[in-house]
């Protein structure tokens, strides 16, 4: 057991300085592998593995069944992870921007290519755009909020919803904040410190009857200031979202990372995480 742990640490000690030059990037990774990170959620750090393929790292997570290559592999290198993964069950293996998906995507073809995009931004990049409008909520919004999921599909239809206000009323370090319309909750934004320095924007969503009116930016401000005043940045992982938050989210300052490339077998038991852009 005393030579494992030497093992993991010294495959670690290895690992994570590279990832930390690049935590918006790998904050996911960074929140699974930081020692020095505190982790908040009630089902602890997943039961994981960080191996070396050919010389690239990778992180297994086992109840997720999602291995995620994080560094660039080359040539002989990604065909090495590809007999590697070849031999484990898996429901999704996941790679960071176009010249890692170019030399990995030819050794994974029976099943499903999708993208989602990535953004960040730092205090120093921010453009805020506040709104009168949007406030935190507290755990006594609940019927606020329950009135809200009732009147709109795509805000009760997401489990992030209400985990994440549940979360919140808990007192966990996740922050929420709505949009509103008189005494109508019509919007919803939450966050997480998803890894020491970088808090994450979780879920947000507004009103299709309310939308162009500044209050997903205004979430998104409070957002933000919130967490520069704890000295993180933040990441915003968009999923399949489209043009028009694109150019909301950089009127705001964010840039966009390297995207994220899911590859899902097509003998997966979780094919719904196959959303995203098809590649």
């Amino acid at each position: 057991m005393g030579d494992l742990c030497r093992d993991h640490y010294a495959l670690l000690k290895a690992v994570l300085p590279a990832l930390l030059t690049s935590p918006i990037d790998y904050r996911h990774a960074i929140g699974i592998l930081d020692p020095a990170y505190e982790e908040w959620r009630p089902e602890g750090r997943p039961a994981h593995e960080l191996v070396f393929v050919a010389g690239v790292p990778l992180l297994v997570v086992y109840n997720e069944g999602a291995i995620q290559i994080l560094a660039d592999p080359d040539d002989a290198a990604a065909r090495a992870i590809a007999a590697y993964v070849s031999g484990r069950n898996y429901n999704v293996l996941e790679v960071l921007g176009e010249a890692a998906l170019r030399r990995v995507k030819p050794h994974f073809i029976d099943g499903t290519w999708c993208c989602s995009r990535n953004y960040g931004v730092t205090s120093e990049e921010f453009r805020p755009a506040p709104s009168g409008h949007v406030r935190a909520l507290t755990r006594d919004d609940r019927s606020n909020l329950q009135a809200a999921c009732d009147r709109v599909e795509r805000m009760r239809g997401y489990v992030s919803t209400w985990r994440d206000f549940d979360y919140m009323a808990q007192g966990l370090p996740v922050i929420c904040y709505g949009a509103f319309a008189g005494d109508e909750l019509v919007g919803f934004c939450s966050s997480n410190p998803i890894c020491r320095g970088v808090t994450e924007i979780s879920w947000i969503v507004v009103d299709p009857a309310h939308r162009r009116k500044g209050l997903a930016s205004g979430m998104l401000t409070a957002q933000a200031e919130q967490a520069f005043s704890r000295g993180d940045a933040v990441g915003y992982y968009s999923g399949p979202a489209g043009d028009d938050v694109d150019a909301m989210v950089r009127k705001l300052g964010f840039r966009e990372l390297r995207a994220s490339y899911r590859f899902v077998p097509s003998c997966s038991p979780d094919q719904w995480r196959a959303w995203g852009r098809p590649v």
